[in-house]
């Protein structure tokens, strides 16, 4: 009894699959409205993990290297001491990644990495 209810229970998927197959090929019309909302998701989405966790490592990494960068610009050029050396390496390598990564609308502006 149990193996007839396994064969019509196949049966009956395998009658629903091909039932549903000819529908598969037709293209079904969609509102640009769910489109671009979808879009928006998605986008946003994409937005939160790979980019903004890369701007965040591209901020760890630039915390890290800060002293050291300004360090050695400032061995590497000894007559031409500019006082603004740190605030120029502070501003490329902890504040635009940090802007970039919090402050930033989700989804937008994906030109400054």
């Amino acid at each position: 009894m149990a193996r007839a209810a396994k064969q019509i229970a196949l049966l009956v998927a395998i009658a629903g699959i091909v039932a549903a197959m000819p529908r598969a090929g037709r293209s079904v019309e969609s509102d640009p409205a769910v489109d671009a909302s979808i879009g928006r998701a998605a986008l946003m989405a994409v937005d939160v993990f790979p980019i903004r966790f890369g701007s965040f490592l591209r901020m760890t990494v630039g915390g890290l290297f800060l002293v050291p960068a300004t360090l050695v610009s400032a061995v590497a050029y000894p007559i031409e001491r500019n006082p603004g050396v740190f605030q120029e390496n502070a501003e490329l390598y902890v504040v635009e990644p940090f802007d970039y990564t919090f402050r930033r609308p989700l989804g937008q502006d994906f030109g400054g990495l």
